[in-house]
């Protein structure tokens, strides 16, 4: 994935992986071949693009289970004026890079909407890799503004502009370098079980313009010992059938009994809507399982 989010979330130096993909900290434009995660790549991914608007969830395979969540409440509100600087709010949170100042701009988003997606998928971003130093944010135009993350004497920037305003007067969408959010992003999606392993992406983004997809997963071990997880082995399903395997990841790969733990994965070149197939086994590696996840909002 490509640095380009200006509105990116770093990589921490030393982020925590699975055995079989230790992340570097290195600053490449592109992640190669080496399957290594960079602070260019989560940058590109995070702020690159998102949102909402795809497609309908998969079914859950045969021997899983799906648990339901409501739908995310909508605006019933008659139209009112757009909520003054709404994008600002929301672009400068997205800078601090603070999972606090990110929940706190929810409230000029309407909820459920790709504005409020992109905020929520930041923040589970930030939930995996740590803590990171704020970027900046300065006008752009009309608004519009530029949103540039630093990394050593390097800065990558993206601007957000072009905002769309739902009937109660909230953010509800807008563009970034020119691109909208729509259809680039999903979140809670339907939480899956197999063998007493349950899997939800919480948040998934693909990113603009390497169309390369990052999903954040969370894992709960409702078994009675320790699990491992094999997310770099995971595959996914797209929704026109196609096949890929996942290029990075990074995140716990064990759960204690009863613990939740989280992971992300980066597939290249892939929209959301498909299935996240994630392999893994019992600490003692004899008892293996398969959980397929769906991208996709829970219907």
């Amino acid at each position: 994935m490509d640095p380009d989010p200006g509105a990116e979330l770093p990589m921490p130096t030393e982020p925590r992986v699975p055995d079989p993909a230790r992340v570097t900290a290195s600053s490449v434009v592109d992640v190669s071949p080496s399957r290594h995660l960079s602070i260019a790549l989560l940058v590109g991914a995070v702020v690159l693009a998102a949102c909402t608007g795809g497609g309908g969830s998969s079914p859950p395979p045969d021997g899983s289970s799906t648990t339901t969540r409501p739908a995310p409440p909508t605006s019933t509100t008659t139209t009112l004026p757009p909520v003054a600087d709404a994008l600002g709010t929301l672009s400068t949170a997205v800078a601090t890079h603070d999972p606090s100042a990110l929940d706190s701009a929810a409230r000029v988003a309407v909820p459920g909407s790709p504005a409020a997606e992109y905020l929520g998928f930041q923040s589970a971003v930030l939930s995996v890799i740590g803590e990171q130093p704020p970027g900046r944010v300065e006008p752009a135009g009309t608004d519009s503004f530029r949103v540039c993350d630093i990394s050593q004497s390097t800065s990558t920037c993206r601007v957000l502009s072009d905002p769309v305003f739902g009937p109660d007067g909230r953010l509800e969408n807008f563009t970034i370098d020119g691109i909208s959010l729509d259809g680039r992003i999903t979140s809670d999606g339907p939480e899956v079980a197999s063998s007493d392993v349950r899997m939800q992406a919480v948040a998934a983004l693909q990113a603009i313009p390497s169309g390369d997809l990052v999903v954040v997963v969370e894992v709960r071990n409702l078994r009675d010992s320790a699990i491992l997880v094999n997310a770099f082995a995971a595959v996914y399903r797209s929704p026109d059938g196609g096949r890929m395997e996942v290029r990075s990841t990074a995140g716990d790969d064990r759960a204690e009994p009863g613990d939740g733990v989280r992971f992300l994965v980066v597939v290249p070149s892939s929209p959301v809507g498909g299935l996240l197939e994630v392999p893994g086994t019992s600490d003692g590696f004899d008892d293996p399982y398969l959980v397929r996840v769906p991208v996709s909002p829970t219907p």
